[in-house]
């Protein structure tokens, strides 16, 4: 294969610079869930259970169960991660 001149070279690079950049044109694909991102459930859902907030009922409620709150939020820890696993339902 001979080796491109100056004047190749150059109208290779116009034809580049004048044509559209095909890197710019995303590439679209489905989403990995079917949920779509509206509502809560998709954002409680793809947070991260590394944590819990107890609200002031459940805090009631762990006191009067006579567990710690450590202990109650723990339980909260699991059962929404046994609910995303569907091996319960929510309500």
């Amino acid at each position: 294969m001979p080796t491109p001149t100056r004047e190749q070279i150059a109208e290779e690079l116009a034809e580049a610079a004048s044509a559209p950049d095909q890197r710019r044109a995303a590439m679209v694909s489905a989403p990995v869930s079917r949920e779509t991102p509206t509502g809560g459930g998709y954002s409680q859902r793809y947070r991260p259970n590394s944590s819990v907030t107890l609200s002031p009922e459940q805090r009631a409620m762990a006191r009067s169960l006579g567990v710690s709150e450590t202990e109650y939020a723990r339980g909260v820890l699991r059962l929404r991660s046994e609910v995303e696993r569907g091996e319960r339902q929510n309500g």
